[in-house]
């Protein structure tokens, strides 16, 4: 379940944060210029109850050309509860169901260094439990501290789409897994979370062109895998 709210927190984080789409016709060319991001996944158990925090933020600049960069940041924070200790049936299938069930984001920037070293990030985020309804105010202040070496990633493909275009982009990936600690409050409350070294810091600078075949109107947003 919390790898899937962390796909979807991400897929969230890179829908609002590029800029608009042109509309075939033309080369559309799209650039990441630089966007540093943290991803941490915490997990506590008290007793038969289980919180599982997933925490994701980024400071980037992103540009489309023609047209103005976007410089924005954003950070996405999910938070469950369940009860270890309920029996479930192999034929509902999936694990417990959920007590608490919570997800905040808004445009708070990462704070990174620039080899990626350490990372931090402290907002205040609004979010409904799906479980109650009731919406409720989280605080999370998060710590990133460079567990390992520095990982580069350069990628370059070209890809021809018969009778609609091509895509030439490439890549410079710089990764460092990370430790992570947290400090987080749920509607006035404290919730003792322990380091996780489930986390990792990253710094993307990519570019991407899309170039339509003459009178094809529909070739658009290849460059982000749509």
């Amino acid at each position: 379940m919390l790898r899937r709210i962390g796909a979807s927190l991400a897929a969230l984080t890179i829908l609002m944060a590029v800029p608009s789409l042109a509309l075939g016709g033309q080369p559309s060319i799209y650039h990441t210029i630089s966007a540093a991001s943290g991803s941490a996944a915490f997990s506590v158990t008290d007793g038969c109850l289980q919180t599982a925090v997933w925490v994701s933020s980024t400071d980037g600049h992103w540009a489309a050309q023609p047209g103005p960069g976007n410089k924005q940041g954003l950070t996405s924070v999910a938070i469950q509860v369940t009860n270890i200790c309920t029996r479930v049936t192999v034929a509902a299938g999936g694990g417990p169901p959920p007590l608490f069930d919570w997800m905040g984001q808004n445009f708070a920037p990462l704070s990174s260094t620039p080899r990626l070293t350490s990372a931090h990030v402290a907002t205040s985020l609004q979010g409904v439990d799906s479980v109650s309804g009731d919406t409720l105010t989280v605080l999370i202040d998060v710590e990133w501290t460079a567990a390992g070496p520095l990982y580069s990633g350069p990628v370059h493909s070209h890809v021809r789409f018969p009778g609609e275009g091509v895509v030439n982009s490439h890549d410079n990936n710089l990764m460092r897994p990370a430790m992570a600690t947290a400090a987080l409050t749920i509607d006035g409350e404290a919730v003792a979370l322990d380091p996780t070294w489930d986390a990792s810091m990253e710094l993307v600078k990519s570019g991407c062109m899309e170039v339509p075949w003459p009178h094809f109107d529909g070739f658009t947003k290849w460059c982000f895998g749509f």
